[in-house]
């Protein structure tokens, strides 16, 4: 029967093998191994605390189970508990040292944390065991600064399929990320013209933030990630005509001088090197289409792959290839992409023009606009808010909701200088 249960749950069929498993236990309540997939199965029906109980019995029942505490760390992840799966993978990577899923997940944690010294001894672990896995080899790589041309599919993918649930509060109220909304208003200002009749394809759409600002500017709109999940998310804000699972180099080459308006928000800082990108979007916009995306910059030479994992572009080397695929720059204006640590992180936005950028409004004086993102004025009022000055925070988070009135953290913190 175990072996039918097991069946059942490796094929997905979670009903059938929850009735199994339950029999088992029916019949021998201290079956650890029924009670361990019972707590798997909760876990994967959202279910945590159940499944953190049933757990918890099977490894009292067989306490030298390695896949046990591993399974209880997942848990305690979806939990938002990190401290407490720490200690599940530490255990489970010392009754098993050769468990590398448990060296993965361990330092993803330790990353996440900011110990990246620490991270990367487990990532090398990972790739001693599993040379093949290629989220481990990037993250090794970007923790001990070396050189990478482009991050692995497969890791983005897992990345954006972890965090799909509850990405968009996250990234938007918690960490200040407006990148959709700044392409939108740049695209308007360099087309102010543009009206319901063009072709828009949404690069790395994720749940769709793009694509339900630019749906009303489109007669056509489709969106494309490599994150199944996040096409999951995306589907429900019906923005989309249609929405695909992929590569966006595929998509990209797929059909040639198609598009009027091609969007990437926060995806090329997962692609490296842009000339392959650059040459197959020039190719998939119709004449005089636009391709608009943000970059991360830093203040070196070309591509950087940081230690955040991501690539930063420098403006001069986003210029020159751009140059060389025959882009005319439209916009390009400084931003902060979101807060990362309680700091702000830097980037451009970028609108190019596939041919001659003439009659375009508002054209680039001086070949970068400077602007104060509304991230810096947020990330200012909250050191004065730190320091005690309430006066200044709260003028400046003032200023942030003129801009932004729906602004989580503004309105947050405002609400706590107004109590007091």
């Amino acid at each position: 029967m175990l072996s039918e249960a097991h069946r059942h749950h490796r094929d997905g069929r979670l009903e059938e093998a929850e009735a199994l498993y339950g029999q088992i236990l029916d019949a021998n309540p201290g079956h650890a191994d029924a009670l361990a997939h019972l707590g798997v199965i909760a876990h994967q029906r959202g279910r945590h605390a159940e499944a953190v109980e049933l757990m918890e019995r099977a490894i009292r029942l067989e306490p030298r189970r390695a896949d046990y505490y591993s399974n209880l760390g997942a848990v305690r992840m979806s939990q938002a508990r990190p401290r407490e799966a720490e200690a599940c993978y530490r255990e489970a990577v010392r009754l098993e040292p050769d468990l590398a899923s448990a060296h993965y997940c361990l330092g993803n944690i330790l990353w996440e944390r900011g110990d990246r010294s620490a991270a990367a001894v487990c990532y090398r672990s990972v790739v001693r065991l599993d040379p093949s896995n290629e989220a481990a080899n990037h993250l090794l790589a970007a923790a001990s600064g070396a050189r990478r041309r482009s991050v692995p599919s497969s890791y983005v993918a897992g990345l954006f399929d972890g965090f799909s649930e509850g990405f968009e509060s996250r990234l938007v109220g918690e960490l200040g990320y407006r990148v959709p909304q700044i392409l939108f208003e740049s695209v308007l200002r360099a087309r102010p013209s543009l009206e319901a009749r063009w072709n828009v394809l949404d690069l790395g759409c994720g749940t769709g933030l793009c694509g339900s600002l630019f749906r009303e500017r489109a007669c056509h709109l489709e969106g494309v990630d490599l994150s199944a999940r996040m096409i999951e998310m995306a589907h429900r804000k019906k923005s989309y005509d249609v929405l695909r699972h992929g590569e966006l180099l595929d998509e990209l080459r797929t059909r040639r001088r198609r598009w009027d308006l091609v969007l990437a928000a926060d995806v090329f800082n997962y692609v490296g090197a842009l000339d392959d990108v650059l040459m197959a979007g020039r190719q998939a916009l119709a004449p005089n289409g636009l391709l608009a995306f943000s970059v991360e910059t830093h203040r070196g030479e070309d591509v950087h792959l940081g230690s955040s994992g991501r690539f930063a572009h420098s403006p001069d080397y986003v210029d020159r290839i751009a140059a060389q695929n025959r882009f005319s720059i439209v916009r390009r204006e400084a931003i902060g992409i979101r807060f990362e640590r309680g700091n702000e992180v830097a980037g451009l936005v970028y609108v190019l023009c596939a041919g001659e950028a003439s009659g375009q409004t508002d054209p680039l004086e001086s070949g970068l606009l400077h602007c104060e993102p509304t991230l810096s004025v947020l990330k200012q009022a909250i050191e004065l808010h730190r320091d005690g000055h309430l006066d200044e925070a709260e003028r400046l988070y003032r200023r942030v909701l003129g801009r932004e009135p729906g602004n989580a953290r503004a309105l947050r913190f405002l609400e706590k200088i107004v109590a007091r």
